[in-house]
């Protein structure tokens, strides 16, 4: 199923596998992770070696969210308007120039 940009939502919280699954693979947006032990959400491009499915699992599905959320956001302009979040400064995420 293609997804046309204006049909989404600006921004959605993650709280299945099957919907981070879907989010990832899918054809634009940008993945946001919110931990307790941060000030602030960070941005990530879906290929982020930070944006990976066994930590969204651990975070998430066995942790209940305890620990933070996992947002999906339509870019990172959104992300930043809307949920606070600054971009990744991984040299191998995207949005920061890797």
């Amino acid at each position: 199923m293609t997804r046309d940009l204006a049909d989404e939502p600006d921004w959605e919280e993650l709280t299945t596998l099957a919907q981070f699954r879907e989010r990832l693979v899918g054809p634009f947006g940008v993945i946001v992770i919110q931990d307790v032990a941060r000030d602030q959400p960070i941005t990530h491009h879906r290929e982020c070696p930070f944006v990976r499915e066994e930590l969204f699992v651990e975070k998430i599905i066995d942790g209940a969210a305890h620990n933070g959320h996992y947002y999906w956001a339509k870019n990172s302009r959104i992300a930043a308007e809307q949920l606070g979040a600054r971009r990744c400064r991984h040299a191998g995420d995207k949005l920061a120039g890797g």
